[in-house]
């Protein structure tokens, strides 16, 4: 169920960062890309970070529940909040539904090429 949740969550990311296109139509790539880039902050343990770079990871781009507090339950390991380990499976459908509402919203926007 995690693996499934964080390729959901992956995928979810990455669509809705270029989303932007929908915003700055002449957007070169290199936001998602960066975006992209904070998927290796989660290969490692948060621990290693400052609290900024820990909530940033966790809560604004959620790939700690990638790897991270999924491996903790899987090592068995306590970390200082064992009960995100078992959020894990949910947050892949509520990166999801965030993307699925930017989306929404880049549409409004829309403008064909022509205009």
């Amino acid at each position: 169920m995690t693996l499934l949740s964080s390729v959901v969550l992956i995928s979810s990311v990455n669509f809705a960062t270029n989303c932007i296109a929908f915003w700055d139509p002449s957007a070169t790539g290199n936001f998602p890309f960066m975006i992209q880039n904070f998927l290796e902050f989660a290969k490692f343990p948060l621990s290693l970070y400052d609290r900024f770079v820990q909530a940033l990871v966790t809560w604004v781009l959620p790939f700690a529940f990638v790897s991270y507090y999924p491996g903790l339950v899987l090592l068995g390991k306590a970390g200082a909040s064992p009960w995100l380990s078992y959020l894990a499976p949910l947050a892949g459908p509520i990166a999801a539904l965030i993307s699925a509402v930017i989306w929404r919203r880049g549409l409004r926007r829309y403008q064909g090429t022509g205009h």
